[in-house]
């Protein structure tokens, strides 16, 4: 009998030993997946921390895996990481906090029914970039003479100055480089529009929107499924790390 250890969105200090169901072997590479499991008199959704090799309590006492989810990949290394780190930070619980940072649709265990996808703003597919002015010129050739590593600019301008084109040649130059980008959007009514011109500017580049608390819970999921598709290849433990990674959050 193969045991499994979940973390659940309760408020206690410690994870939870379920059997796993019979044909439905786990690996070392579904550390990270989403399951649910019965708790108390309900279903909720967990996070597969690890495959111990005993528990705690009786075996006939462990209660039975209800579904892996594997819509999604497993949540990687780095992830649990940083969960571990805010958990410690916060001195919260650790199933608290790796639960809340995956999008409330990813958290049901009745998931809403799919929507038809969103419409972007329309926007001609940009062919070739417009022509720089003096000043956008000026603001990046001083940010490409700081050489690489973490520098602050703040760049001024009025609305349609052209503040944006300068961060897209920046976007431009980081992925070029092979390099990952995570734009910030200023107001969360600009996104739908950012969003339909950075993907006519970069249609080759992975894309994942939106990622603000503001927006629906079910537009937060889709933003996370498709973090897989953000990467050249995808691996059974991959969240986006692909070279050419493009993030709008």
């Amino acid at each position: 009998m193969q045991i499994a250890r979940v973390a659940l969105d309760v408020p206690l200090h410690r994870f939870f030993d379920y059997r796993v169901p019979d044909g439905e072997p786990l690996t070392a590479c579904d550390i990270g997946r989403r399951v649910r499991v019965p708790f108390g008199t309900r279903s909720r959704i967990g996070i597969l921390v690890d495959l111990p090799a005993a528990s705690d309590l009786p075996l006939a006492q462990l209660k039975a895996i209800e579904a892996i989810l594997r819509d999604l990949p497993a949540l990687p290394p780095e992830w649990f990481r940083l969960c571990e780190f805010c958990a410690a930070y916060y001195q919260a619980p650790l199933g608290e906090v790796m639960l809340s940072t995956l999008p409330a649709g990813l958290r049901r265990t009745d998931p809403p029914t799919a929507r038809s996808p969103r419409r972007m703003a329309k926007l001609p597919p940009l062919q070739t970039p417009p022509e720089l002015t003096a000043e956008q010129q000026t603001a990046l050739a001083t940010m490409a003479d700081a050489g690489t590593g973490f520098k602050a600019y703040l760049l001024h301008g009025v609305t349609g100055s052209g503040k944006t084109e300068v961060y897209l040649r920046l976007v431009e130059r980081a992925l070029a480089a092979g390099r990952q980008v995570l734009l910030l959007v200023p107001e969360i009514n600009l996104t739908p529009q950012l969003e339909a011109r950075v993907a006519a500017r970069f249609p080759d580049a992975g894309q994942v929107s939106p990622a603000q608390r503001a927006f629906r819970g079910g537009a937060r999921a889709t933003g996370a499924r498709r973090w897989p598709a953000a990467r050249a290849s995808c691996s059974a433990r991959a969240w986006p790390s692909s070279p050419r990674c493009l993030i709008l959050a």
